[in-house]
């Protein structure tokens, strides 16, 4: 699979909000990612347009969980549902799914 987009993933670590309670969120240093983006879904809502886009990348990186992050275009995107890993039977080649949610 032709890769021709970089992304930068920044995946989740685990900090404590102010109250001293263990929380999930994107971490400070992100790492590059080749991938292919593609536009998904578009919508208009009430406070501005709905977009999601479908990236596929390597099945052998580690994918994004639901508190990551991603960057491309200089756009923010958040992880939208849960990251699904694709194969052909032989498992010669994977690669991973996953929806992103431009941030608001």
């Amino acid at each position: 699979m032709i890769l021709p987009h970089t992304l930068t993933l920044f995946y989740s670590v685990q900090a404590d909000d102010p109250d001293g309670n263990p929380v999930r969120r994107p971490g400070e240093h992100g790492v590059e990612v080749a991938g292919f983006v593609q536009p998904f879904r578009a919508r208009e809502t009430g406070d501005g347009t709905d977009e999601l886009f479908a990236v596929y990348f390597d099945g052998e990186a580690a994918p994004p969980d639901a508190w990551s992050a991603a960057v491309y275009g200089g756009t923010r995107f958040e992880v939208s549902g849960p990251p699904q890993r694709y194969a052909d039977p032989e498992q010669t080649v994977a690669y991973w799914r996953v929806l992103l949610r431009r941030a608001r």
